[in-house]
């Protein structure tokens, strides 16, 4: 995972828009606001760093993901924003996470890849 470097900075504006200001540079993702982030109700944004097997996990997804995307059948977009995303159950979406063998998934993907590369050469 990589690591950002960061630096402290100091932010002077006038006390009526300090809050505003602090709250637009938060969103906008220019700087991380740790010391007032709680008076000013913005999200958590403490650090949680995941394990490796899961890092690979989610490299193996994002690959498989974006091999099948050229795939996927084209949808309308007036069509997709009416009918909207599908709704899962929590319990049925943990179930299903649990049964998905991702190396397996990614291992079938990368070998269909490697065929189609040789295919083009």
């Amino acid at each position: 995972m990589p690591v950002i470097l960061s630096k402290r900075v100091n932010i002077f504006c006038h006390k009526d828009i300090f809050s505003r200001v602090l709250e637009r540079l938060h969103e906008i993702g220019i700087v991380q606001i740790s010391k007032y982030g709680e008076e000013l109700g913005l999200p958590d944004t403490s650090f949680n760093p995941i394990s490796r097997k899961q890092d690979l996990i989610l490299q193996q997804v994002r690959y498989v993901l974006d091999f099948l995307a050229p795939f996927a059948p084209k949808t309308k977009m007036l069509k997709k924003m009416l009918e909207g995303m599908p709704e899962v159950d929590k319990e049925e979406f943990v179930k299903a996470l649990s049964e998905v063998d991702y190396e397996k998934i990614y291992n079938s993907v990368r070998g269909l890849n490697d065929r189609l590369n040789g295919l083009k050469n």
